[in-house]
């Protein structure tokens, strides 16, 4: 499972990208409500990704 780097272990190359950020995340940071939106999408979304790695594993292993 591959994790995202925090913006300070990004490479270089991508530093250029973060001049374009998204209206999302200039919502997220003055907005406490699409704040906690937003952890919730990324834990439901790393929930799943771990139960569909748990199932695929179930099926390896038996």
């Amino acid at each position: 499972m591959s994790e995202e780097l925090p913006p300070d272990e990004l490479s270089p190359s991508s530093a250029d990208d973060s001049e374009q950020q998204p209206l999302e995340e200039d919502v997220a940071d003055t907005d406490p409500l699409a704040t906690l939106a937003a952890e919730r999408d990324d834990l439901r979304d790393k929930l799943f990704r771990l139960h569909a790695e748990m199932e695929n594993f179930r099926k390896r292993v038996n």
